[in-house]
């Protein structure tokens, strides 16, 4: 998850400096991460979740329009894993 997490983040800010290639590599590079994070049985309470943030990165312009999701809140929902990455 904590690599999702920074994928996630990456994603993020290579859409808001307009850099369209690297967005797009690690666009690609998240939907791997979910691919790999699907096959685990623990991840299928996750489903819902997971779904949603495909959503999202599928169709940016959902943030904060369609979806009641915005930027900061999924950088929130991602913290704690990070955090338990680091700490190890």
């Amino acid at each position: 998850m904590a690599n999702l997490a920074s994928e996630v983040h990456r994603y993020f800010g290579f859409l808001e400096k307009k850099e369209l290639v690297s967005a797009g590599s690690s666009r690609q590079r998240i939907f791997d991460i979910v691919k790999k994070l699907s096959g685990f049985e623990s991840m299928e309470p996750r489903r819902a979740e997971i779904d949603a943030l495909l959503s999202v990165i599928e169709n940016p312009s959902m943030l904060g329009k369609q979806l009641s999701v915005t930027q900061k809140q999924l950088d929130s929902y991602f913290t704690p894993f990070t955090q338990r990455l680091l700490s190890v």
